[in-house]
């Protein structure tokens, strides 16, 4: 990020590209850690000044039917891929061919 930056500052750009911050969460569990990147930091007393305050886009895979995944063949399948790894029932049903993926042909 900085150096991206840092590139376009030495190019004479006088507005920075905006980088917006995500995570693709595709655990057995649902995601339950907080959004806001400072209350990840825990207590800052007198430095909460210097610390950037912004949220990270979340997509948790965990929590999403097959049907919501969207997009391209292979975004789907890379996500729906993903997002069964973490689930044995899921691997099996992938490994013989079953489920989800034969669903979406």
């Amino acid at each position: 990020m900085v150096h991206l930056w840092q590139r376009q500052v030495q190019n004479g750009v006088t507005r920075l590209t905006p980088i917006i911050p995500m995570v693709l969460y595709h655990g057995g569990y649902q995601w339950h850690i907080l959004t806001q990147f400072a209350a990840l930091l825990g207590q800052l007393g007198a430095q909460v000044g210097f610390v950037p305050q912004f949220d990270y886009w979340l997509t948790d895979l965990s929590q999403m039917s097959d049907e919501q995944i969207q997009g391209q063949i292979i975004t789907r399948v890379g996500l729906l891929g993903m997002q069964y790894s973490c689930n044995p029932t899921s691997q099996r049903n992938l490994s013989t061919g079953d489920g989800v993926i034969t669903r979406h042909r």
